[in-house]
């Protein structure tokens, strides 16, 4: 029996309640612009413009009602056909990797809720619905079916998530140090002038702090954002819900996740915290450590997602080091830096080898930050040396391996690779490794 769902009408109310605050607000600054100041508008003046917004919005609902077609969504035999107008389009409720929900102040008052479903390729439908037609709607979704019933562990947020903020100073201010130490003797030296190198050096500090800045920002809205943040493991899926006054939700199949990673830094390594990124079929549904994962997490709880989404994973197993022979290529990259600071020195200034500090360092880092290593069914590879990076890639996701190698590689017989495992997933670099290792996992991936 084919079961039809409507779009809800409240959706017309959300529609022009958003274009009567825009409207509100345009025409608040427009009479700001000419009166001068707010408290100068008489009380006529002021109710003029919240009719004159009501206008807008209602005309833009008769509009909307009028030329915007209906939209409804059937339900037949475990696929959804949905339907814009004249648009429709069949997908089977199997190719969902994802739902999302929103509900907000208004969609509490008028109990309705939007659904945001994204299926395989990318594919993604939105859709108001009342609350009970979006629980009955989403019975038929394979990654909602039964997850009430099957939810075993729930991780929430604690004082951890405010070590976040402690971890962008240190990076931050350890970063800044970095570069001073380095680049202000070259800078002082080429100037030749403490009154004139002093002048960088003020500049520098502001960047720093501007940047400070911009870090705690970013920290302070994501707490704000995600308040009540909590992830639900069930059987079958993980289940993340946020947000108070404007809750949001998302739910993810586990077979449906290609990869995972995790990131340590300086502060990180120092409370065992973790930072966790997913990615999932296509990343069609952003699912990173920006929506599902926006805070670190304890290692038991970092745990307890890991071994759902991948039950052989060996936390504590580490991961073969590149050794000298996979960091030599790269000293061709390197050579051609170095070789212009050293003749820019004899034509400039001296001090300018000082430089030659920074591509040693990076020459340090890019020794020690490779690592990897082949399980029966993923690959686990690291980088970082103060901020560690680990990937784990199961080989059925990755679907393009690419093996690059120059003169000295070649003559090491070994290769650079590069692993794509989707359309919207980053392209991941694990480094140097054998020859012998590269034809291995090409092996792996074919199977």
């Amino acid at each position: 029996m084919t079961k039809v769902y409507y779009q809800s009408r409240h959706k017309i109310i959300i529609y022009a309640l958003s274009v009567f605050l825009g409207a509100c607000v345009f025409l608040f600054w427009c009479a700001i612009m000419s009166v001068g100041k707010i408290w100068q508008m008489s009380a006529v003046e002021i109710a003029s413009i919240f009719i004159a917004a009501f206008g807008i919005a209602a005309l833009y609902a008769i509009i909307y009602c009028i030329f915007v077609p209906k939209e409804k969504v059937a339900v037949d035999e475990g696929k959804g056909i949905f339907v814009f107008g004249k648009k429709k389009a069949s997908r089977c409720f199997g190719d969902i990797i994802g739902v999302d929900f929103r509900r907000g102040p208004v969609h509490k008052l008028l109990r309705t809720e939007k659904l945001i479903v994204f299926f395989e390729g990318g594919e993604r439908v939105r859709f108001y619905f009342s609350l009970s037609d979006a629980e009955e709607f989403c019975a038929y979704f394979p990654v909602r079916r039964n997850s009430a019933a099957e939810e075993n562990e729930r991780i929430a947020s604690g004082k951890e998530k405010y070590v976040s903020l402690l971890s962008d100073f240190v990076n931050c201010t350890f970063l800044a140090i970095l570069v001073i130490a380095t680049v202000f003797p070259a800078v002082h030296a080429y100037l030749a002038s403490f009154e004139k190198s002093r002048w960088f050096l003020y500049a520098f500090i502001v960047a720093y702090a501007v940047c400070l800045v911009i870090f705690i920002l970013v920290r302070t809205i994501c707490f704000l954002r995600y308040t009540k943040y909590e992830v639900a493991l069930g059987k079958q899926e993980l289940r993340v819900r946020y947000g108070k006054g404007f809750e949001c939700g998302s739910q993810i199949l586990y077979k449906n996740v290609l990869g995972f990673e995790l990131k340590q830094g300086l502060m990180e390594k120092l409370f065992a915290l973790y930072r966790l990124k997913i990615y999932t079929a296509e990343n069609a549904n952003g699912a990173s450590d920006a929506e599902m994962f926006p805070f670190l997490l304890k290692k038991e709880n970092a745990a307890k997602i890991v071994l759902r989404l991948q039950p052989n994973f060996q936390w504590d197993k580490r991961a073969e080091r590149g050794g000298f022979h996979r960091f030599a290529p790269y000293l061709q990259y390197l050579a051609i830096p170095a070789i212009i600071v050293f003749c820019m020195s004899f034509f400039i200034n001296f001090f300018l080898l000082l430089l030659e500090l920074d591509i040693l360092l990076f020459a340090v880092c890019l020794y020690f930050r490779k690592g990897y290593s082949a399980e029966e069914a993923f690959l686990d590879f690291r980088c970082g040396v103060f901020s560690e990076r680990r990937v784990v890639l199961p080989y059925y996701a990755i679907q393009t391996v690419i093996g690059k190698s120059n003169p000295i590689a070649a003559a090491k017989k070994i290769t650079a690779l590069e692993i794509s495992i989707g359309r919207y997933t980053p392209v991941f670099f694990p480094g140097y490794i054998l020859r012998t290792d590269f034809n291995k996992l090409v092996e792996k991936v074919d199977k």
